[in-house]
């Protein structure tokens, strides 16, 4: 309806804020199915789980909004150059396909907050900013129907802007999963301590936490007790695991490294102890 009502109206923005709602439609698709196939379990060729193909769903929406933003902004510097009129259907198109943009992005922003999906997070976002978009746009197409073209050009201009603010606002929701970031520190202090709390822990450290998309990958060291048998041991790792998916929801995989207390200090130690030779 955008680019339609672009191509009777004369309007570019309208037919750019078009050409942008057609990377919605492509990247919402392809979303929809990175969100499926991302629920998909663990197998042999992927041990990790699947959900990196949420990760790749926001690459290809960036790759889109960059190359349509490009476009848009060069057709907009051409026509700079020429003077035109704007008819004003074009404000009729304008009105409905902004209440219908609207209606999208508020469906897609609850769904996105039930599930709490990366690549549903960031349609709602690119869905967010087409709305403000389609608010600008039929302001520009209003003034240059009732003054001059100049403010559709900048309406224009504004939308190939605002998608390469979508991209890099999106490039930076995948950040920590591409360079494998630590969440937080404040993640790995909610962890000790919960460690902690079980008597038979007598240390945790080495917590290494890998996050992608919006599920996170742990492992750790635990010391316990040389005495602790083999069983109580591994009852012990399973109340750990258990503990911490329930207090923290979108841990994927925890992996945990039982160590004998004794044997770790006395091997800290013999360490240290080397370091003070070497130095004297």
């Amino acid at each position: 309806m955008k680019i339609y009502g672009g191509l009777v109206s004369n309007s570019l923005s309208l037919i750019a804020d078009g050409l942008d709602s057609l990377i919605n439609v492509v990247s919402s698709s392809f979303a929809f199915f990175s969100f499926i196939l991302s629920q998909k379990p663990a197998d042999e060729e992927h041990p990790y789980g699947h959900y990196g193909f949420e990760v790749l769903s926001v690459i290809v929406t960036n790759f889109l909004m960059i190359a349509l933003g490009a476009v848009v902004l060069v057709l907009a510097l051409i026509k700079l150059e020429v003077s035109y009129t704007v008819a004003e259907v074009g404000i009729f198109y304008g009105f409905v396909t902004t209440a219908i943009i609207a209606t999208a992005t508020l469906s897609t922003f609850i769904l996105a907050r039930r599930t709490g999906s990366l690549s549903l997070k960031a349609e709602s976002r690119h869905l967010f900013v087409d709305s403000v978009e389609s608010i600008l746009v039929l302001g520009g197409v209003f003034l240059s129907v009732s003054y001059s073209y100049l403010f559709d050009i900048v309406s224009s201009i504004l939308v190939s802007s605002l998608m390469f603010y979508g991209a890099l606002r999106n490039t930076l929701e995948i950040y920590d999963s591409i360079v494998y970031k630590l969440p937080g520190k404040e993640l790995i202090k909610k962890i000790e301590a919960l460690i902690h709390s079980f008597e038979s822990v007598k240390e945790c450290h080495k917590i290494r936490i890998r996050k992608l998309g919006a599920h996170l990958f742990i492992d750790m060291h635990v010391l316990v007790s040389e005495n602790t048998s083999l069983y109580e041991a591994h009852k012990l790792t399973d109340l750990i695991e258990d503990a911490l998916k329930r207090e923290i929801p979108n841990i994927a995989d925890v992996i945990i490294h039982l160590e004998p207390f004794e044997y770790e200090s006395l091997t800290v130690s013999n360490k240290k102890s080397k370091e003070d030779k070497l130095a004297s």
